[in-house]
C-alpha cells in the first residue's frame, strides 16, 4: 500500500487546499456578457424589422405612400382645372362669336 500514499496525499483528504480563480477579471467578463446582450437584442430587433416589413405592417411607409398620393391628386386635379379653363377660353370666344353673328344676321 506504500505506493498509493502519493495519490492520497494529493487527492485524497489530506491534499493541500487549492485556490480557484478565474482567468478573465470581472469587468472583462461584465463587458463580454453586455456585448453579447447588445448583440442578441441588435439581431431580435432587425427580425422584428425583417418581419414587419415582410408582413407588410410598415405604417410610416404607408403613410408616407398615402401622402405622396394626395399630393399627386392634387397636382392631377390643378392640371385638370388649368385644361379646362384653357379649352374654355375657345369655346367662350367661339359662343360669343356666333352669338354676334347671330345678332347680326337677325337685323
Amino acid at each position: 500500500m506504500p505506493r498509493f500514499n502519493p495519490l492520497k496525499r494529493r487527492f485524497g483528504i489530506t491534499a493541500r487546499r487549492v485556490a480557484v480563480r478565474t482567468h478573465v477579471s470581472w469587468y472583462w467578463r461584465a463587458l463580454m456578457i453586455a456585448g453579447f446582450g447588445a448583440l442578441v437584442a441588435g439581431v431580435g430587433w432587425m427580425t422584428y424589422e425583417y418581419g414587419m416589413e415582410l408582413a407588410g405592417f410598415r405604417q410610416g411607409e404607408a403613410a408616407r405612400e398615402l401622402a405622396r398620393l394626395h399630393h399627386e391628386v392634387r397636382e392631377r386635379d390643378e392640371k385638370l382645372r388649368e385644361l379646362q379653363r384653357a379649352l374654355q377660353r375657345p369655346i367662350a370666344s367661339c359662343r360669343s362669336s356666333a352669338q354676334r353673328s347671330a345678332i347680326s344676321s337677325a337685323r
